[in-house]
């Protein structure tokens, strides 16, 4: 005769809904990502990249700071919004795409 082993569903009757709920969100607030510090040093090689990407035409990749998540977005830049603060950058798949000075973490050419 063979055992058939339930896994983590023979402990789920020992669980309440509020803590599988607690659970969840701990986990979820584990996965957070703080915002990176980036120094100033930093920052002007970013802008020695984007002034030469822009001169040349070649294609960024962004990595960027949002809601507790890095992403990347890869694309040209288009203008450098110097009032608002933003790049505005036209992706591969010709979208539009605003991203803000403080929220760059990274910035490389793509080849």
């Amino acid at each position: 005769m063979t055992l058939r082993d339930r896994g983590n569903i023979k402990w789920q009757g020992f669980f309440m809904t509020e803590h599988n709920g607690m659970l969840k969100q701990f986990r979820e607030e584990e996965k957070r990502v703080p915002m990176p510090d980036v120094d100033p040093q930093q920052m002007e090689e970013f802008e020695r990249i984007i002034c030469e990407a822009m001169a040349e035409n070649l294609t960024l990749r962004f990595t960027y700071w949002v809601n507790y998540e890095i992403k990347d977005v890869i694309g040209c830049v288009h203008y450098v919004d110097d009032y608002a603060k933003q790049f505005r950058i036209v992706c591969e798949n010709d979208e539009h795409f605003r991203l803000d000075f403080a929220r760059v973490v990274d910035v490389t050419i793509v080849e």
